[in-house]
């Protein structure tokens, strides 16, 4: 198997689902060793990390990130169907309505 090193920077961009990691062209996997979200904002925000298989998103990751916090996931996450990538999205944390 070929590997192809490559890395990808995205910009959230409020509660709108972004994608970090497109699905692979068929016959290629995609191997994701480390993902950091890093809260550039001047409020607290809820970071949610899921793979999505074109009907669903499946979370792994779901984290409350304070201004100039990261959240980085350490751990390989192997993608191998053309319908399967990497999803993220921003939601504002919402304090005075309880909202993890």
């Amino acid at each position: 198997m070929a590997l192809t090193p490559g890395n990808s920077l995205t910009v959230t961009n409020g509660a709108t689902v972004v994608t970090f990691v497109a699905a692979p062209a068929a016959s290629t996997q995609r191997i994701i060793r480390t993902l950091t979200v890093y809260n550039g904002d001047t409020a607290a925000v809820v970071v949610s990390l899921s793979v999505y298989n074109g009907t669903t998103d499946y979370v792994f990751v779901k984290q409350t990130l304070a201004v100039g916090e990261s959240l980085v996931f350490d751990s390989t996450l192997i993608l191998d169907s053309t319908t399967d990538l990497i999803r993220a999205v921003r939601h504002p944390r919402n304090l005075g309505k309880g909202a993890a």
